[in-house]
């Protein structure tokens, strides 16, 4: 469902994943592929922990957000409406932000469309390809707290610091 401005409205996709242990079973199976190893397995420890429906909960929006991007195969129409970041990557050297994902889920994206901007550098960005496979290889996490954003709003931003 998109909004006036073609964007995307996050908050009005048609869940994908149900909230229950099989749809939990398949959200985990898909967030494999854009979520490191060691991130992906502190947040199914807390599925059973005190707060275990909220990061269910976490779990099954990411997922779902996940499923509901636009893809690269998707060029013309998506390209029209300005561009909506859905996912952040950091570390301690840049953050990427990612605005189409490859077609194919549940498969090694090699193929994710975005940005990154180093920190530091005070350059300027510019769109490319982004390979969540190597970003994952390198340790850098995904911030599963990130809300989708316009990249015009995260341009103005000021770039965040780096790690001390």
């Amino acid at each position: 469902m998109t909004n006036t401005l073609g964007e995307t409205n996050v908050n009005s996709i048609q869940p994908a994943f149900a909230n229950n242990y099989d749809g939990l079973r398949q959200a985990c199976q898909m967030l494999e592929t854009f979520v490191g190893k060691q991130e992906l397995t502190t947040l199914r420890e807390n599925f059973s922990g005190e707060d275990g429906a909220y990061f269910i909960g976490v779990a099954l929006e990411l997922a779902n957000r996940i499923h509901a991007m636009p893809t690269t195969s998707e060029r013309a129409e998506a390209d029209a409406a300005p561009p909506v970041a859905y996912l952040r990557y950091s570390n301690c050297n840049a953050e990427w932000y990612v605005v189409k994902r490859s077609p194919a889920l549940g498969e090694i994206q090699h193929e994710a469309y975005g940005f990154a901007r180093p920190y530091g550098d005070g350059g300027e960005t510019s769109m490319s390809n982004i390979s969540i496979e190597k970003l994952l290889k390198l340790g850098v996490d995904l911030d599963i707290y990130f809300t989708p954003q316009p990249l015009d709003d995260i341009r103005s931003k000021p770039e965040a610091p780096p790690c001390p």
